[in-house]
């Protein structure tokens, strides 16, 4: 994996995205989760997998995520928007929630440490519920997109 900076990381998140292969009409159900994915690319030519998952049993554990997709290389998650499913304990020493809605993204010394990129995560009040969480993520993510890829949020509820 590439040593990146954290100013590319970041740069990489907030860049610019039209979608170039849009999401499926509806979810697909595989393996306990619905599941959908679509591509986007910036103006620099960079491509990016979008995945949307939604826990089957329980709703509220959802993962969107943004993953960069360098040529020739492995790729790399950028960012997560996750619903509540549960403590991860990464060490007796070092609990990690995940009860809460949570952020995860790409930080320069998790891939220093030779962690995964976004290992760690930051509780979140900028969404409680998948609608919320995925129209957020398309707004910290910088993708371009309109009803026709994203009907179910296309239209602002009265409190937003």
């Amino acid at each position: 994996m590439i040593n990146y900076t954290q100013g590319q990381l970041d740069e990489l998140v907030s860049c610019r995205k039209e979608i170039i292969e849009p999401p499926k009409k509806n979810l697909v159900t595989l393996r306990g989760s619905r599941r959908n994915d679509f591509k986007a690319q910036c103006e620099q030519g960079r491509r990016f997998s979008i995945f949307m998952r939604i826990n089957e049993a329980f709703e509220e554990d959802f993962s969107i995520g943004l993953m960069y997709e360098p040529l020739g290389d492995d790729a790399v998650t950028l960012l997560r928007c996750n619903g509540p499913h549960g403590d991860v304990l990464v060490s007796v020493a070092n609990p990690h929630p995940h009860f809460g809605y949570h952020i995860h993204r790409a930080l320069e010394e998790n891939i220093a440490a030779g962690r995964r990129p976004e290992a760690g995560a930051a509780i979140t009040t900028e969404y409680s519920s998948y609608q919320q969480a995925l129209r957020y993520f398309l707004g910290r993510a910088n993708i371009e997109w309109n009803s026709k890829d994203f009907p179910d949020i296309s239209q602002p509820s009265l409190f937003q």
